[in-house]
């Protein structure tokens, strides 16, 4: 189950950085982006790093 939760999460966090290092996408299309993410995030803790994870990429 771990393991599972971790590629979940994986998949989601390859689309934050993609997002984030997209200079075409707006910041509206960004935020629907994240909140599509914390809806689909079924750990807090799992979004957060997600969250921090994309904030720290150059």
């Amino acid at each position: 189950m771990k393991r599972k939760f971790d590629d979940y999460n994986k998949i989601y966090l390859s689309d934050m950085k993609f997002l984030i290092i997209n200079p075409d996408l707006d910041l509206m299309q960004l935020c629907e982006k994240i909140m599509d993410v914390d809806y689909k995030s079924r750990h807090v803790d799992a979004f957060n790093a997600i969250k921090n994870e994309a904030i720290s990429l150059p």
